[in-house]
């Protein structure tokens, strides 16, 4: 088939695809922001800006037709925070220089409309119709397109005006004030080049706020001459365009351009705003992308908006960040870096829509994989950062703060990289993969293995944070336990508000708080190399999910080995397997209760702490038997236990610290509602699968209407909570829907 006959279908599927899904749900992108930091109560920017392709700058629709014809912000990704550094950048103008009429936006008939990879408007007036539309061409810059159609009867000299003022304001509340006070390093200017206007910020290096180079710019450029008046902090822009016929249409652009590094600006945006037909291939380009896209989505209400979520998530290569990565939430203040098992689980479910780019995301992570000769921690070869960010911390020789070697995350890798093997289908890709897996699957039996018993406990590495300068521990290593579990305060981990401990203490010891403390007390142990060298610490516990982890990790190495040719390494994995298996069911299943816990070193069950989510890691991973999965099953149904009206909490409400509100305490987390699904299907409960994922789609607050795919939701009322336009929540709609397709045609 020629190439112009399959874009053509492409482009058609794309339209047909979005006619179908006129109805489904949507991300709202309206609003006008009034300052850099227009958060909301849990520090989210308030609106949802487009991004694309990998950018690092997006925009809004207008919530107010006085800015018809514009795009609202945009929104820039100062290296690792998200700032608005306009209200609206572009307002736009229109005259006939001959009558001298106006055609003001607010006499139109005005509509705009968002839809995957394109923001639009259309304005009509009784003598001229305007078409503006915005599309990213590429990771640095967002082509708009006027179309102008002169409806009335006779012809039409039109002078077109942009005008537009940068951010005044920093942020609201306690961070109220203006930018000019709070921030006069980054000192966002206007200044006038021979290529258009450009926005200049200087140097600064507020790691917690914002971070520029001080050679970082935006751009505007445009394809017509302009005439452009330029003061600091606004602009005025004229242009006069050849005489529109009666009848006849005329296009004009503007390229909106962002650079971090002072590279040299983005030569393509001159090159389509020369050329017209360049432009609309442009274009065409990014509407077969989401067409392909869309046309391997599971066919499910939610698909295209969670699409949507994970590719405004999307960055491509820029600072420390190596190659593309997803990054968790792009309107979330501390979201803006990209997380190992965040970053596992939103690649497995874009696997199967665009698997190049899921293998990039992956490789974002593993180029900081820890080799043996490194300077910093040798000790941890084959280990991998908790998070990547544009800059690398102080010990690494960059002033990043959000930068983390505290810890790893849960061991998924192998996992994802398969699911990539599924629908790339290149050896290649395995082969890369093998040796940097089994290194990293190596690293969690030295390093984190206290009693070399073969079951693994969550941990810490040695980091400044978490000694003093005498070498003594300090306290964060609990806390990093947590997160290295993914589970930041999980109940399981000694997590307990003081009520709730007295309430514990009320019920269990009879009112003595010291002995329920004793109950929730989580230790701290070191483990060493042979020769007596500190490798890093563990709790003194092993965790039932992380060995679960590990099983399903041993099964896919020897599906990795056998499919590279190499059936012995394929035997051992599959024998090592085989013992863990065993080793999970006789260590952490509890057969009073029916479910599984964690262990204390030593062979405690720690069944005081309660149950979560982490009981059902065995049966996603596969290594439950048959009767300890159907106990399992029996609590994940029980309204007294997971069951709650929108379902599967991370604390069973028979937890003692059970709280709806708290992040890993009670709050509803996609990921371990897809494992707990996804656990059920293994056993042959897809119908309980189904209506599960069913009442928490209709029970999460605005996941069925146009607010933001959240971070997770309260297990009661459904109330959203946590980042905006989270990614993995987004990654495990679509692999919900996509598992629960793949059973029915089965």
């Amino acid at each position: 088939m020629p190439s112009s006959v399959r874009n053509l279908i492409l482009i058609a599927a794309c339209t047909a695809a979005w006619s179908a899904q006129a109805q489904a749900p949507s991300i709202n992108r309206y609003g006008t922001p009034s300052a850099a930091r227009d958060f909301d109560a849990e520090q989210n920017q308030r609106f949802n800006p487009m991004f694309d392709a990998g950018s690092w700058h997006g925009y809004l629709l207008p919530d107010t037709q006085a800015l018809a014809g514009t795009f609202s912000g945009p929104m820039v990704i100062a290296e690792e925070y998200s700032l608005y550094i306009a209200s609206a950048l572009e307002r736009l103008a229109l005259s006939d220089r001959r009558s001298g009429r106006s055609f003001n936006p607010e006499q139109a008939r005005w509509s705009s409309a968002s839809r995957p990879g394109v923001l639009s408007q259309r304005l009509v007036w009784p003598e001229l119709q305007l078409d503006v539309d915005l599309h990213f061409v590429s990771s640095r810059s967002a082509l708009v397109r006027y179309r102008l159609r002169n409806t009335s009867g006779k012809p039409l000299s039109l002078r077109v005006q942009w005008q537009g003022d940068l951010m005044a304001e920093w942020g609201k509340g306690k961070e109220a004030g203006a930018i000019a006070v709070q921030q006069p390093a980054w000192k966002p200017t206007l200044v006038k080049d021979a290529a258009g206007i450009s926005i200049t910020f200087g140097k600064v290096r507020d790691a917690s706020n914002v971070m520029t180079s001080g050679h970082s710019r935006y751009r505007i450029e445009r394809s017509v001459h302009a005439q452009d008046a330029v003061s600091s902090q606004h602009y005025d822009s004229n242009a006069d365009l050849p005489l529109l016929a009666a009848g006849r249409e005329q296009t004009i652009y503007s390229a909106y351009s962002y650079q971090l590094d002072g590279a040299a600006a983005d030569a393509s945006a001159a090159s389509l705003l020369a050329s017209p037909t360049r432009a609309e291939q442009a274009i065409a380009a990014n509407q077969r992308r989401w067409a392909a896209w869309q046309a391997r989505l599971p066919a499910a209400p939610l698909s295209t908006k969670a699409l949507e979520t994970l590719i405004g998530n999307w960055r491509a290569p820029r600072g420390a960040i190596l190659h593309d990565a997803m990054v968790p939430s792009t309107t979330a203040r501390w979201f803006n870096g990209a997380w190992t098992w965040d970053t596992w689980k939103q690649a497995y479910a874009l696997a199967a829509i665009d698997p190049a780019l899921a293998a990039n995301t992956v490789r974002a992570l593993f180029d900081y994989q820890i080799r043996a000769d490194d300077k910093i921690r040798p000790q941890d070869e084959g280990m991998l950062p908790d998070n990547v960010f544009y800059n690398v911390d102080a010990a690494r020789g960059g002033d990043g703060d959000n930068w983390n070697e505290r810890d790893t995350k849960p061991p998924l890798a192998a996992w994802v990289v398969w699911e990539i093997y599924q629908h790339s289908h290149q050896r290649a890709w395995l082969q890369e993969m093998r040796p940097k897996l089994e290194a990293y699957h190596r690293w969690w039996y030295r390093n984190r293995d206290h009693d070399q018993n073969g079951l693994a406990e969550y941990g810490a590495t040695v980091h400044p944070l978490h000694n003093n300068d005498d070498g003594k521990l300090r306290l964060h290593v609990q806390q990093a336990a947590g997160y290295e579990s993914g589970m930041d305060n999980a109940a399981r981990f000694g997590f307990i508000e003081p009520s709730a401990l007295q309430r514990y203490a009320d019920k269990v010891h009879g009112g003595n708080l010291a002995a329920a403390q004793r109950d929730w007390q989580v230790g701290v142990v070191e483990n060493r190399d042979s020769k007596g060298s500190l490798l890093g610490y563990s709790i003194d516990q092993e965790s039932v999910d992380l060995n679960a982890f590990l099983y399903r990790e041993k099964l896919i190495l020897a599906d990795i080995a056998q499919e590279l040719g190499d059936a012995a390494a394929a035997g051992v994995w599959r024998q090592q397997a085989a013992h863990l298996r065993t080793q999970i069911n006789d260590s952490f299943f509890d057969t009073a209760s029916g479910f599984y816990y964690d262990r204390q070193l030593g062979g405690k069950l720690l069944t005081m702490r309660g149950r979560g989510p982490e009981g059902w890691t065995a049966l996603w991973a596969g290594a439950a038997e048959k009767p300890q999965a159907d106990a399992v099953i029996a609590k994940m149904l029980d309204p007294a236990e997971f069951a709650t009206p929108v379902p599967m909490p991370t604390a069973a409400v028979s937890n003692p610290s059970y709280d709806p509100g708290i992040y890993w305490r009670g709050r509803v987390w996609l990921d371990q509602l897809y494992f707990g699904a996804a656990g059920l299907r293994n056993y042959g409960r897809s119908a309980d699968a189904d209506a599960m994922t069913t009442r928490f789609v209709q029970g999460a607050e605005g996941l069925l209407g146009d607010a933001p795919i959240r971070e997770n939701y309260n297990p009661v009322t459904g109330h959203m909570q946590g980042a905006t336009n989270f990614s993995w929540s987004a990654a495990h709609l679509l692999m919900l829907a996509r598992e629960a397709a793949a059973k029915a045609r089965k």
